[in-house]
């Protein structure tokens, strides 16, 4: 799975999406919640117990959930 910024994608053992951000001191370094993977969806090695990504909504999917399609840090979900 490729992150991309804005991207919401489903944590193993959240039921919400998360939005994907990338990090602003580290280029490699996407934030997803409160923990850090690379464009991989792997977790970063700062933080190997990071939960693992389970999948990445399409556009389309976040559309129709209701999801933002820019990024904004102060909404955690939702519009």
């Amino acid at each position: 799975m490729r992150l991309y910024e804005s991207a919401w994608v489903l944590i193993e053992g959240q039921e919400q999406p998360v939005q994907v951000s990338r990090d602003r001191n580290n280029a490699a370094a996407f934030n997803v919640g409160d923990w850090q993977y690379d464009i991989d969806g792997r977790p970063m090695k700062t933080n190997p117990d990071a939960p693992r990504l389970l999948k990445i909504l399409s556009l389309q999917a976040a559309r129709e959930a209701g999801l933002r399609q820019d990024y904004n840090k102060d909404i955690t979900i939702g519009i």
